[in-house]
């Protein structure tokens, strides 16, 4: 029995025997192959992603086309979650509320305190007419 033969190639460049190969392998697409995609080095220095798809007479590398996060995506998406984490622990608001100023059970005393002045000022327009008709 000979050797297989050994093929690197796209995944946009498959034929159909490897794209059907492929489906089988993974039906739910590139998403359900995440955990087979291995990194090669290239001798000079730059690397791919690919998976192993095996045929009856060959093997083949299935480039995956992967992007790697810049180191400013990476701080960007770490300040994101930083603040997310701060509006959970203080609220849905990044702005504090303004605080309440009442105390509670002052509410009914305003109340009471509005009543006494509007008969405070009964009596004394009260009196005024009183005072007029002598």
């Amino acid at each position: 029995m000979s050797e297989k033969k050994r093929h690197i190639i796209s995944i946009e460049k498959m034929q159909d025997d490897l794209r059907k190969a492929f489906n089988e392998k993974y039906p739910d697409g590139l998403e359900s192959c995440e955990e087979d995609i291995k990194e090669y080095h290239k001798p000079s220095g730059d690397s791919f992603y690919a998976i192993t798809i095996e045929l009856p007479e060959d093997i083949y590398l299935v480039k995956i086309p992967v992007e790697r996060d810049s180191f400013e995506d990476v701080e960007n998406w770490l300040d994101r979650e930083g603040e997310s984490e701060i509006e959970q622990i203080a609220g849905s608001s990044m702005v504090p509320e303004a605080p309440d100023d009442t105390i509670p059970g002052t509410k009914e005393l305003e109340d009471l305190s509005s009543a006494d002045e509007e008969e405070e000022k009964d009596d004394i327009e009260d009196s005024d007419d009183g005072e007029g008709e002598e």
